[in-house]
Formats: structure tokens, C-alpha cells, sequence
């Protein structure tokens, strides 16, 4: 699905991309075992060539963060943190 966004110039359009935490898929492709997650993340992502930060408390996963949509956020690449700016409700 990344790559078929990255074709699309969906990733390219981003300011920056949030990823939350990922199970490792227990898939195997023609007898071989699947990818590392964060390998392939970090090639997919690569292609946007946009500041991104992996393993947020979100996802599907227990105790996860809820992300508002429409709301400013601030996402540091360097300290890997993404800051919500204001409530998404008044």
C-alpha cells in the first residue's frame, strides 16, 4: 500500500509522515520469510524524502494515543516526537 502511494505522489505531497507501531507480520513469500516491517518502512518512505518518525503509541495496538485529524501538529524527525498543537475539540 506505501509503494502504491508513493506511485500515486500521495507520500511526496506530505509535509512529514508519523508511523505508529507495527506487529511483525507472521507471512512467508515463496518459502522465505516477510520483510522486516521497519526495514520496509524505511524503504518506502525513503522514496518521499520527507522528515519521518516511527514507533508512536498508535496503531493496533493497547494503550494507543488517538491523532485528530485537521488539527496542526509538529513533527520533529530528529527527536522522533510529534506534538499535538492545540485540542481538537473546544
Amino acid at each position: 500500500m506505501l509503494t502504491e502511494l508513493a506511485q500515486a505522489g500521495m507520500l511526496q505531497s506530505a509535509a512529514g509522515i508519523a508511523c505508529g507501531i507495527f506487529m511483525e507480520p507472521n507471512v512467508k513469500y515463496a518459502n522465505e520469510e516477510s520483510p522486516e516491517m521497519a526495514t520496509m518502512l524505511k524503504d518506502r518512505l525513503a522514496l518521499a524524502q520527507k522528515p519521518a518518525v516511527f514507533g508512536l503509541q498508535f496503531g493496533h495496538i493497547p494503550d494507543q494515543w488517538v491523532l485528530p485529524l485537521g488539527v496542526p501538529a509538529t513533527l520533529d524527525a530528529n527527536a522522533g516526537t510529534l506534538a499535538i498543537n492545540e485540542a481538537a475539540v473546544s
